[in-house]
């Protein structure tokens, strides 16, 4: 029994699950241990103890003040002491303002941790896995349970739920005691640190943990969700047989993986084969597959992409030598037959099979589901046979296998639609399966009569793939033997980028599932899966893990299946293709984890700037980050001179000869050379990490890394001569008007105070000018913004008259200094400029600076490129339209709706474009997040379509049948009167010409407005809302009230819910009028026979939760049961009809949508 403590703990952060210290507990807590040695010895040794079960009865009646905590006794596991703490009525953050609101947290705490001042309490660690109860004192079935793993540090000392359970179920369910005490129960097991699982977005398991080393396997990368995927390509790889078919696939040495699948899936094998460490990534795999970011994200069942990906291999493997592979590895047969009893008749349809998917519920393992598989049907009575020549006959129905496959693939059925919930559910129903499975039990009687004696069909349990969650979110990973044939296989779990050795129980047993079926809107917590949204970052549920997908392998194919698949049954090119690639991510990961120990010079030189700027660079003196930029990666002892030697010897630049220049980012956006390495005055000893320390720029945007970048100019005896301190060096940019052409001429030397007119032969002889011909100099200055740079043109009197630089900085001088640009042209007449696209560089430059490639899709195929535009980034709206409707060949260019480009879902955002709503191309693609804009052909001009509102309108009939679905156009100031006498108009003799229509607003199946007619239709949502126009009754007075009816169903899980579904209608009643009386004009209405409507039962109320049965007396005067009216001229009250109804009771806008998880099919292009 513990006593209430008071509440001076810290507040909590506002989620469901966290790390919890307070200040009072952690001053008492004494040191343990005095070296990191003996810390991490210490923490081996307590991942090898044994789990341990504490109880704690709390007197939780004495806990009557808000703010209170308590605290369990103090125990061991391990070599750590441990205790609960609970708060009940929840920490600070998640406390309610209701005492009925509020919720009980509970944590597991440490306790004698070491001091914060102890060095040893930043190294003391206890990883382990735990489970957090509460019993109840009758019903051993009610425990409350959620489950954790934590690595419990200094940091962190306390785990647990700050939302345990709700404080009202702990009175109302009983848990509580005759003495006022209620039972908390933990379960604690210790673990290593790779075997926490990660929460939300973080990852606690062991960054330092190595896979390949740890058991010879590596994973695969999860890119956000596709765990499913990776379980499947971990059991596929791990089917020898299957990977050695993949290795023989014919590839082209010139494909490239991402466009092509076999390679893709080749590369993948072969790394999970033979990386050395890591985790192998699949994107190239998921692109070949046509897949783009958005399907990544997208939750996916793995069984239906093992459906699509074998029948894509198939596809992929005719015509070669592999060809029929998927059919001889996994396909069986079967034989559906009907045999009459009473006459000499049958009839047999043979079928393939590559997986089987048997039943969960109602059966306690496997052979219980192969015996429902096979079970007899007897047609008989009203459900006889119509036997061809014998007319209706008795007869038996069933299904017997023809043969079974050697590699035999099980997908369990843990999900199924509820009809009584309305809603998906996962069956997570104790279902056991064996390790080792004769399917020739029975004297053979899953097998047809005349099957294949000679084959044995024992099987040995290869694979177990696991779904953890629900049926909305969740997560997969596999447990494999991958050494199948051994007699004692190793079990490996094979959990997305992580590899772990783990025992049969936890491959096999643990993976049988308990407890029932869990609805799809407890979102269950999805074990170690990061990419399981949650309503908070740590929100956690009762875990619901199950096997769901089986592979056995059977014992008499174990040799073939189980056969040698290495390189060698790659091609020859394929082998060292993937050698090559493996060896280079090999090196790059090598380099990285070396980085600090080298220093990365990185060298521009004429050369690579002539190569650059005429093809890539167009603006300022060179891309370190080009493939034309030489890299040297040195130890950083190297010294400068060694450097130079190596320089001399790469590009042959004699040591003599070098003169480095540092590069210095400007103000102005730019970058450029200006100063000169003063070698004289360096040690002779200098190495290169003292250059780049001394030297090299501050500024990561131009030295990211720590890079030292430098541009080498090989000096000559002319430039040789030139006192650096007062000359300067400039470097020549020509340009051609005539072929919109740019390109490097070099650098040149010149006193600062000379005038370009002295320079002007040396220029015009760098640029390959006539020294008679006219030309033009401008100045490469900077960037002004986004859209524009700066390239004045520099005078004839300035040529003429200004000296390059003065130190007064004074308006006769050009202020030119080290690293500025000039750019020469031949001078154009104007009768050149005419027939010239650019005719000077300034204009050239602005249109390389605003160059823009679109990609244009059409909205209705968005993931196919149809026109590729190249175009510039200031035009208009109306010139992006005309360019685009000349590429398409359309007349009218107003007939063009855009749509920007999502980047998180890779498509089209859910809104276009209005007419001229953007101002130019860069506002056109989200500001250049992407070259990608979508296009649609409207059957009118945009700007006539904006002046009209478009409505999605469903007519029904008096029954409230679906009769017509109308989408609807008129002027946006047309009234609901005009929206229905166009509706009326579409309908023609469905409806009587004197018959008055009325314009209903529906949500989930619940009845909102009737609009007025003279209501604009401009505000109508029909988005958000459902629109439903229908016929006013005629035998119905406008005096009297209306009342919604209303089909409603119970909630299973909370019977004094109700949910309605449906469509609803719309009565109107008297006074006088009784209950009996409404009964049967509802009964005639919906044309429900006498004997279903006679099931009907009927409630009055409000939605959700108000609803109170009616008696059922037929002489009940409605109006003591209906009289209040609402603002919206409806009686407040609702009447509510529970019918009897066979299948789905989907609420009527929800009709025809997709209601599970898994709402995008897996397509493999």
């Amino acid at each position: 029994m513990t006593a209430p403590l008071d509440a001076d703990a810290d507040a909590s952060p506002d989620v469901d699950m966290r790390s919890y210290e307070s200040a009072d507990t952690n001053a008492s807590r004494s040191a343990i241990g005095t070296s990191d040695d003996e810390g991490s010895d210490s923490e081996a040794m307590f991942a090898r103890a044994a789990a341990v079960t504490h109880d704690w009865l709390c007197d939780f009646e004495s806990l009557r003040k808000r703010g209170s905590k308590a605290h369990g006794e103090t125990f061991t596991c391990g070599d750590a002491k441990w205790r609960l703490m609970m708060y009940p009525f929840g920490t600070e953050r998640v406390r309610a303002e209701s005492l009925d609101d509020c919720s009980v947290s509970l944590f597991l705490d440490t306790v004698d941790r070491p001091r914060r001042e102890d060095e040893l309490s930043k190294e003391w660690r206890r990883h382990c896995k735990f489970e957090l109860q509460m019993l109840h004192p009758k019903d051993a079935s009610m425990m409350v349970s959620r489950d954790a793993t934590h690595s419990f540090c200094e940091t962190e000392s306390d785990w647990g739920f700050t939302s345990f359970v709700s404080r009202k179920d702990v009175y109302e369910k009983g848990y509580v005691d005759a003495e006022g005490c209620v039972t908390f129960r933990v379960i604690i097991t210790p673990c290593e640190e790779h075997e926490v699982e990660r929460i939300g977005m973080q990852n606690n398991v062991c960054s330092e943990y190595d896979s390949r080393k740890e058991t010879g396997f590596i994973g695969l990368k999860n890119q956000g969700a596709t765990c499913y995927m990776n379980s499947l390509l971990q059991t596929l790889y791990h089917i020898p047989s299957f990977r050695r078919a993949v290795y023989h696939m014919p590839t082209n040495e010139t494909e490239e993986a991402h466009l092509c699948m076999p390679l893709a899936l080749q590369s993948v094998f072969y790394c999970l084969q033979y990386a050395s460490e890591g985790d192998v990534s699949t994107e190239d795999l998921t692109r070949s597959f046509g897949w783009d970011s958005y399907d990544s994200f997208m939750q996916h069942d793995v069984q239906e992409l093992n459906r699509v990906l074998q029948d894509k291999l198939e596809e992929q493997m005719k015509q070669t030598c592999v060809e029929g592979t998927i059919q001889k590895l996994f396909e069986g047969h079967t034989t559906n037959f009907i045999e009459c009893i009473n006459v000499d008749y049958k009839s047999e349809r043979k079928e393939e099979f590559l997986d089987l998917q048997l039943d969960v519920k109602g059966c306690k393992d496997i052979y219980a589901s192969f015996d429902r598989y096979t079970e007899i049907e007897k047609l008989d009575g009203d459900n006889k046979y119509r036997a061809e020549g014998f007319g209706l006959q008795d007869a038996r129905k069933g299904t017997l296998f023809h043969n079974f496959p050697p590699v035999l693939t099980i997908q369990l059925k843990r999900f199924e639609y509820d009809f009584n919930r309305d809603m998906m559910v996962k069956i997570h129903d104790r279902y056991e399966f064996p390790e080792e499975l004769d399917l020739d039990v029975g004297d053979r009687k899953y097998l047809v009569p005349d099957s294949d004696k000679s084959v044995r069909n024992k099987y040995k349990l290869h694979s177990v793939l696991v779904h953890s969650g629900g049926i909305n979110g969740g997560h997969y990973y596999a447990f494999i033997r991958p050494d199948l044939q051994d007699e004692d296989a190793q079990w490996y779990k094979f959990d997305d980028e992580h590899v772990t050795k783990e025992s049969t129980e936890k491959a096999v047993m643990d993976q049988y599932g308990s407890g029932g079926s869990v609805p799809v809107d407890s979102d269950m917590e999805a074990d170690d899966d990061s990419t399981n949204v949650r309503v908070a970052p740590n929100l956690r549920y009762a875990k619901m893990s199950s096997a769901y997908m089986l592979v056995y392998v059977r014992e008499s194919d174990m040799d073939q299946m189980m056969c040698d698949a290495n390189k060698c049954h790659l091609s020859a090119h394929l082998q060292a293709r993937f050698a090559g690639e493996q060896a280079e991510k090999e090196r790059r990961a090598l380099e990285k984890a070396e980085a600090h120990l080298y220093t990365v010079i990185k060298v521009l030189q004429k050369k690579s700037m002539q190569e650059q700027i005429e093809t890539e660079k167009f603006f300022d003196l060179g891309n370190f980050d080009s493939e034309h930029a030489v890299r040297f990666r040195l130890p950083k002892k190297t010294t400068f001179k060694k450097f130079k030697a190596l320089v001399a010897e790469e590009l042959g630049v004699p040591v003599a000869r070098q003169r480095y220049w540092l590069y210095s980012p400007r103000r102005n956006k730019t970058s450029r050379p200006v100063s000169v390495i003063p070698e004289e005055k360096l040690p002779h000893d200098a190495t290169v990490e003292n250059m780049r320390v001394k030297f090299g720029s501050p500024n990561r945007s131009y030295n990211p890394m720590g890079e030292f970048r430098l541009l080498l100019e090989e000096f000559d005896d002319k430039t040789e001569c030139y006192d650096l301190r007062r000359c300067i060096c400039l470097h020549l940019k020509v340009y051609n008007p005539f072929e919109a052409r740019l390109t490097y001429a070099g650098s040149f030397y010149a006193n600062v105070d000379e005038t370009l007119h002295n320079k002007l032969r040396v220029i015009k002889e760098m640029a390959g000018i006539d020294q008679e011909s006219k030309v033009l100099l401008f100045e490469e200055i900077a960037f002004v913004h986004d859209s524009a740079i700066q390239v004045d043109l520099i005078s004839p009197h300035q040529i003429e008259n200004f000296a390059l630089m003065d130190d007064k900085e004074s308006k006769d001088s050009l202020q030119l200094g080290n690293g500025d640009i000039l750019v020469v042209q031949p001078d154009v007449t104007e009768v050149m400029e005419e027939t010239l696209k650019f005719p000077n560089v300034a204009q050239f430059m602005e249109y390389r600076h605003n160059h823009q490639v679109v990609i244009f899709r059409d909205l209705a195929e968005s993931k196919v490129d149809k026109v590729r535009l190249e175009l510039t980034k200031l035009m208009s709206y109306d010139q992006v339209a005309e360019a685009l409707a000349d590429a398409i060949e359309l007349s009218d260019p107003m007939r063009l709706r855009f749509t920007a480009y999502n980047v998180y879902t890779n498509g089209p955002k859910s809104v276009s474009y209005k007419f001229r709503g953007m101002d130019n191309l860069v506002q056109m693609l989200d500001n250049q997040q992407s070259e990608v804009l979508y296009y649609e052909v409207l059957d009118i001009p945009l700007p006539e379509l904006e002046q009209l509102k478009t409505l999605k309108v469903s007519f029904h009939a008096a029954n409230t049948k679906l009769v017509q679905e109308f989408q609807l156009r008129l002027p946006k100031n047309a009234t609901v009167q005009d929206v229905l006498e166009e509706i009326k108009s579409q309908l023609g003799d469905k409806v009587g010409p004197d018959r008055k229509l009325r314009l209903l607003e529906l949500f989930y199946s619940q009845i909102y407005k009737v609009f007025d007619e003279d209501k604009e239709i401009a505000d109508i949502n029909d988005q958000y809302w459902t629109l439903r126009a229908e016929e006013v009754p005629e035998d119905e007075p406008e005096t009297d009230k209306l009342l919604r009816v209303y089909s409603i169903s119970k909630d299973l899980s909370n019977p004094s819910q109700f949910h309605c579904y449906d469509e609803p209608f719309m009565v109107r009643i008297s006074e006088s009028e009784t209950f009996g009386a409404l009964k049967e004009r509802i009964k005639n209405k919906l044309e429900v026979p006498d004997e279903d409507f006679a099931k009907c039962k009927f409630y009055a109320g409000n939605v959700p939760n108000r609803f109170e049965p009616l008696s059922d007396d037929d002489d009940l005067l409605l109006s003591t049961k209906f009289n209040r009216v609402d603002k919206d001229g409806f009686l407040e009250s609702i009447l509510g009809i529970e019918r009897d109804v066979k299948g789905p009771r989907r609420p009527a806008s929800r009709q025809g949508k997709t209601t599970g998880g898994f709402e995008r099919a897996i397509k493999i292009l």
